[in-house]
């Protein structure tokens, strides 16, 4: 009897301590967590690399104010689990909707920021007719907390962004090969 007894109590001892390290929503090692609420749609859908075949709704992607540069302009980006790029709207798109969740308008200005360092290398990134990316690559900070950065991350300096986009694109999937440097991840 008191050997059951013993192994009840290891037994809900172990549980109980199991199921207090397990604590949700909580910073662990390696793991990035933010909230991402979506644009209009409450269906979220997970694109996966190369479906290219199909429309898919932009209010589905989740989206995410950043901080970009030494002067931590804000901008929204979509969440795309289908791209590895990160494509930043730059001041010089004029674009008037842009915005932040505040209804302000959310632009980068690489000539600003003291930490940018443009590549000279032009990058195109087209999902559609009236979708697309154009803009040049540049290295600099993109911060997800006031003491957390990520130096030194390459990315679209978009210039020129498409009709069928009002946000930029944190690319979240895994590049291809020859692209390993083009990734946030």
């Amino acid at each position: 009897m008191r050997s059951q007894l013993l192994i009840v109590g290891i037994i809900t001892l172990i549980t109980t301590s199991v199921h207090a390290s397990i604590i949700q929503n909580q910073p662990r090692n390696g793991v990035i967590a933010f909230d991402t609420p979506l644009g209009v749609s409450t269906d979220l859908s997970k694109r996966q690399v190369g479906e290219h075949d199909y429309i898919f709704p932009v209010s589905n992607f989740p989206r995410i104010t950043l901080p970009i540069g030494s002067n931590k302009d804000e901008v929204s980006l979509n969440v795309d689990t289908g791209s590895w790029l990160t494509h930043v709207p730059d001041v010089a798109t004029n674009c008037t909707k842009c915005l932040l969740p505040d209804g302000k308008l959310g632009l980068y200005d690489a000539n600003k920021s003291t930490t940018a360092v443009k590549t000279g290398q032009t990058v195109k990134s087209k999902f559609g007719t009236n979708s697309y990316y154009y803009g040049e690559g540049v290295i600099d900070d993109i911060w997800f907390e006031p003491n957390f950065k990520i130096p030194g991350t390459l990315f679209n300096d978009v210039q020129d962004i498409g009709s069928g986009f009002k946000t930029g694109l944190l690319g979240l999937a895994k590049p291809p090969k020859g692209a390993e440097n083009e990734n946030i991840v």
